[in-house]
């Protein structure tokens, strides 16, 4: 009869299997979160690298050098911002302003 005692009930192995099953998805997204975090935080910090906000020792390049890499990625930035607003919001008739770029890349007049 003592085997008897040492048994739960249904419905208690239920809730308990439930809160397992339970715990272990939790887990198990957790774990899959956490991975995920790992090229978001390294694709943060290229952005920030990109965007030159990264702090000085982050934006050391492979080669060391920081200034002439800076300098180029916030032209880039700048340029292509002002191209979006240019599309956004065009100055002129698009057409026009497309013809003035294809004039200044053919250098015709």
């Amino acid at each position: 009869m003592a085997f008897l005692q040492d048994l739960v009930s249904g419905e208690q192995y239920c809730y308990a299997l439930t809160n397992f099953v339970a715990h272990k998805n939790v887990e198990e997204k957790r774990r899959q979160l956490e991975e995920q975090e790992q090229p978001i935080g390294l694709l943060r910090a290229r952005i920030a690298l990109l965007e030159g906000t990264a702090n000085s020792q982050d934006a050391l390049t492979k080669q060391g050098g920081t200034s002439v890499d800076a300098f180029s990625i916030k032209v880039r930035r700048l340029i292509n911002r002002w191209a979006a607003e240019v599309v956004r919001s065009p100055p002129a008739n698009l057409d026009i302003v497309y013809a003035a770029a294809i004039s200044d890349i053919t250098c015709t007049k």
